[in-house]
């Protein structure tokens, strides 16, 4: 493997940098990974266009070359100079031979024949949104493009064959991130050129502005009042691939061809096995072996449905956007918030990462996979800044994903990113992660965590913990004491403190050593935010990678808090806890479950379960995760939508169920009408499907 780094000048300044990874295949095929970044004025600078060409001298004359098109009906098949004469009344056999892919034999004849026929030397195939593509040729540089064939879904293969071989390019998420294009030059001529277009210049440019020129913190819950929509450091990355083959490769062979760089190999190992080595923290396998379970296994897999189906339906695609998920649905609309501020991109608020992931471990569905996968590699190069003064800090959900107020580093931890990177050995994932390592020195350029000192100020969770997730990270790769030692400087800190996690929760920091500094209870604070962005799936597996009994404890103790009422808060704290907020078990079960377990409370073990199933079911609500009809599309079939559903709720049921499985298995209710009995008995107060 090979990397490439570099940057495009323009009038002698530098900007749009880009990184090429190129891999070499005992095949023969050469892969390369191609990342762009912005680097320019946002308000002016746009994409126009953005590929990989490669030029090849092709064999024989323009009448012995054949260019391909793979598309979602027939494979398009087209020749430069095609053997059809009005005058000279040439063999129809010979064109049906050319059709066929195979090679006429030269002849001065047919040399002086195709002296009068058009050579076609440019053929384009543009993908201009994730459901039309068409494919254009042009005879000359001045001429005009025509029509040859438009369609839906490209899946992004190209041929171009000689007397002697074929050239093959594919790419690998073609119409998931349009605009995109394949695009032949000169094919009539000496030397030919081949692009493979991850933008296609026969879009409009991208325009990097914000929406708007301000902020809406009070009514689009944009975070604050100042406004950084700044995309200066964020990425993207796109991946294809070229070959050589000798003789004129047939089309079924593009068609595996291609679905090989579509959906590469991912080498996995069993459901069973990964629980068994406690291969990213502690979750559950799937059980069914009572009502309750089955019900819950059930609504997992409706969920994964639901979201897999509106990616489609809502066509979340596009070189910058696929992968990700809208943050809130708007009923009323019947429609996501897409144009609401904090409330439409999600860019791993609440951590869809976690629960992506987590259910491919439990289940080793392909389809869950393919979401998480996605996911993961857009939110490690989209939503974080990878160079620049916010380097390792991500930006919280928009409308544009670099558009809110809002850089943090738990938008960006390794966290989100591990197991993609563990599982597929991606070199992209991992510069992410070393990016992210910017984090801690960047805090000080962002207002939120400066002081009137000029001090950093962090939060225990989620700021603290998205840190611990960095250098856990980057110590398991490392094994670099330096970062290790961040993690016991804070950790030592916090165990100082009279609550432990549940102090502050606000700390003075230094980002050189690591270390915090406890300057008192804030009053009033609230807790939700240190339990809902990945922090106790964080602290349990840095716990167990350093067989820290002190962190497994502090955690035990933090999720005890959680579970207490306010009154036995105060009492518990010594009065430190007035007024401190915690907020509903949707951001905080899986910790109170730890505490369950660490204390071997089965009383409160049962009221965690309780309180968790009670979110997502109720008696005269047990839909959960099941699509309703609001409308009907012109041929008769329906439109569906979940009117409550936000991918917040969605993100954290999942990720407490899983988890809390394993924590406390044996703890919750066998059936639906035990639930019932205890929800009659002992109301559970929290607000059905509330996040």
């Amino acid at each position: 493997m090979f990397r490439f780094d570099g940057v495009h000048k323009e009038n002698g300044e530098e900007k749009m940098p880009f990184r090429i990874r190129m891999s070499v295949r005992l095949t023969g095929e050469i892969v390369f990974d191609d990342t762009f970044f912005f680097k320019g004025n946002y308000s002016k600078d746009r994409l126009a266009g953005w590929g990989l060409k490669f030029e090849a001298a092709l064999k024989g004359r323009s009448y012995q070359r054949h260019i391909r098109f793979l598309t979602d009906g027939a494979v398009y098949h087209d020749n430069p100079t095609q053997l059809f004469h009005w005058r000279k009344r040439l063999e129809p056999a010979l064109l049906a031979a050319q059709c066929r892919g195979e090679t006429v034999e030269a002849s001065d004849a047919l040399d002086e024949a195709a002296a009068d026929l058009p050579v076609w030397e440019r053929f384009c195939l543009t993908q201009d949104s994730a459901k039309h593509f068409s494919i254009r040729k042009k005879a000359w540089e001045d001429g005009c493009f025509i029509d040859a064939v438009h369609g839906g879904r490209a899946p992004g293969c190209m041929a171009a064959s000689d007397t002697e071989g074929t050239i093959v390019i594919a790419m690998r998420e073609f119409w998931e991130k349009h605009p995109a294009g394949l695009e032949a030059e000169a094919l009539g001529s000496e030397r030919s050129a081949f692009t493979a277009w991850f933008y296609s210049p026969m879009a409009e440019p991208f325009d990097f502005r914000h929406y708007d020129k301000r902020s809406y913190p009070m009514g689009n819950y944009e975070g604050f009042d100042y406004s950084r929509p700044d995309p200066n450091g964020i990425s993207v990355t796109c991946r294809a691939s070229v070959c050589a083959l000798k003789g004129y490769t047939a089309d079924e062979d593009l068609k595996q061809r291609s679905n090989a760089v579509r959906h590469p190999a991912v080498y996995v190992a069993s459901p069973g096995y990964y629980h068994e080595h406690r291969a990213f923290g502690f979750w559950s396998l799937p059980s069914r072996e009572d009502e309750v379970q089955r019900w819950g296994e059930e609504q997992a897999e409706k969920a994964v449905a639901f979201y897999e189906a509106e990616v489609e339906a809502r066509s979340w695609y596009g070189l910058f956007n696929y992968g990700d998920f809208m943050h809130t649905y708007e009923a009323a609309r019947h429609m996501w918030r897409f144009d609401v501020g904090g409330y439409a991109w999600d860019n791993t608020e609440l951590t869809p990462t976690y629960w992506l992931w987590l259910q491919f471990l439990r289940t080793g569905s392909e389809r869950v996979f393919r979401l998480a996968d996605a996911l993961s590699r857009h939110t490690a190069d989209v939503d974080m800044y990878h160079f620049g003064y916010m380097r390792g800090l991500g930006s919280r959900h928009n409308v544009r994903h670099w558009g809110c107020p809002c850089k943090e580093p738990r938008v960006s931890m390794a966290g989100h990113h591990r197991p993609l990177y563990y599982l597929t050995g991606d070199r992209r994932i991992g510069d992410c992660m070393e990016d992210s390592l910017g984090a801690a020195e960047s805090l000080s350029a962002m207002p939120w965590f400066v002081r009137e000192d000029g001090k950093v100020h962090l939060r225990s969770g989620p700021d603290w913990a998205a840190l611990v997730s960095d250098w856990m990270t980057a110590y398991e790769r490392t094994l670099d004491p330096k970062w290790r030692q961040m993690i016991e400087n804070g950790l030592n800190d916090i165990a100082n403190t009279p609550l432990g996690l549940t102090s502050g929760p606000e700390f003075g920091f230094d980002a050189l050593s690591g270390h915090l500094v406890y300057t008192g209870e804030k009053v009033p604070a609230g807790m939700h935010l240190q339990a809902c962005m990945g922090e106790t799936e964080v602290w349990l597996e840095t716990a167990d990678m350093l067989e820290s009994k002190a962190l497994f404890e502090m955690v035990a103790r933090n999720g005890r808090f959680f579970y207490l009422s306010p009154e036995e808060r105060m009492a518990e704290s010594g009065g430190l806890l007035k007024d401190r907020q915690f907020g509903s078990p949707i951001y905080s079960a899986e910790m109170q479950a730890w505490a369950a377990r660490m204390y071997d409370d089965r009383t409160m073990a049962k009221r965690i379960w309780k309180d968790l199933l009670s979110l997502l079911y109720a008696k005269n609500k047990p839909e959960g995760y099941k699509p309703v009809t609001y409308a009907l599309k012109a041929d008769g079939s329906e439109i569906t939508e979940i009117p409550w559903v936000t991918t917040n709720f969605t993100a954290q049921w999942f990720i407490k169920f899983i988890v809390t499985k394993a924590l406390i298995p044996g703890d919750a209710p066998k059936s639906l009408s035990e639930l019932d009995t205890q929800l009659q008995a002992e109301p559970s107060g929290y607000r059905l499907y509330g996040a």
